[in-house]
């Protein structure tokens, strides 16, 4: 029987190449777009989390009635009317 009875994080990254930790920074951060600069210049993985509690959220583009409104017919999504202004 396959289990996972006993794994860690630490023996998934040193077992296998394809396993990488990655940090987790707030996206209200003070420090956030420095981290993001410097993660995506070492080409390192970045984990940034908590964008919903982020005061320029834009709440509404990403409301089920916005995703409604984004939404054709044939179940695809236009981005187009989607917009940040």
């Amino acid at each position: 029987m396959i289990s996972t009875k006993g794994w860690s994080l630490d023996t998934l990254l040193e077992l296998s190449p394809n396993f990488r930790a990655a940090r987790r920074v707030s996206a209200t951060s003070s420090t956030v777009s420095d981290t993001l600069k410097e993660y995506e210049r070492k080409g390192v993985p970045l984990v940034v989390e908590g964008f919903h509690k982020h005061p320029e959220w834009p709440q509404e583009m990403f409301s089920l009635d916005s995703f409604a409104e984004a939404s054709n017919s044939n179940g695809t999504i236009s981005l187009s009317v989607c917009s940040t202004s």
